[in-house]
């Protein structure tokens, strides 16, 4: 799970918190041991906005 948060700078929300959860999941466990490496993930993610 990556939790990534910022403040929105311009337009209707400015000042408001922007907070992004993305959950990224591999089934490929043996993908980092290949020359390419793990080249692709996928997951659902939410974007919130706080403090509007």
């Amino acid at each position: 799970m990556l939790v990534l948060t910022g403040e929105v700078t311009s337009g209707d929300y400015t000042g408001a918190t922007v907070i992004e959860t993305v959950v990224l999941a591999s089934t490929d466990l043996t993908a980092c041991l290949s020359p390419a490496g793990l080249t692709s993930v996928s997951g659902p993610f939410t974007v919130s906005l706080v403090g509007i």
